[in-house]
């Protein structure tokens, strides 16, 4: 996801993000001077990609799986919203995690239960989509 992407989802809001993180007197460009922010602090993120980690390989969190993660999936899977499996319960992901990589992917990709398609963001490539599912793999592991 490139920095246009996230500049709209911030300027008009998604999911439970509220246009302009709910302070309407904020400038376009002031919303875009704070994303740009979090992408230099997310550049530097703690999590680590296992060397030649791919989206779909399973092999593993990127920094571009953790910025996707942040601004698209953690929503609902930090909070636990609609029943969505939150990343800091690893008994909740046990099942999952043993269906293999490859059946989340498509269950991130074409949607399950009440996570629509992509999580609701039809704008994520499905490698974008993987590597976000390689990221919270990673977190539950």
């Amino acid at each position: 996801m490139g920095p246009q992407a996230l500049y709209s989802s911030a300027i008009n809001g998604v999911g439970a993000m509220p246009a302009k993180g709910g302070h309407s007197q904020l400038s376009k460009d002031e919303v875009k001077k704070a994303v740009d922010y979090i992408i230099v602090q997310v550049s530097d993120a703690k999590v680590s990609p296992t060397k030649g980690a791919t989206a779909g390989t399973g092999q593993g969190a990127s920094p571009e799986g953790k910025a996707t993660y942040q601004a698209m999936c953690s929503s609902c899977h930090d909070s636990g919203a609609l029943g969505a499996p939150m990343v800091t319960d690893k008994g909740a992901w046990k099942a999952r995690v043993a269906m293999g990589p490859q059946a989340l992917y498509s269950s991130a990709i074409n949607g399950v239960g009440a996570m629509p398609a992509k999580g609701g963001h039809p704008q994520l490539s499905a490698d974008e989509v993987k590597l976000a599912v390689d990221y919270m793999l990673n977190a539950v592991q």
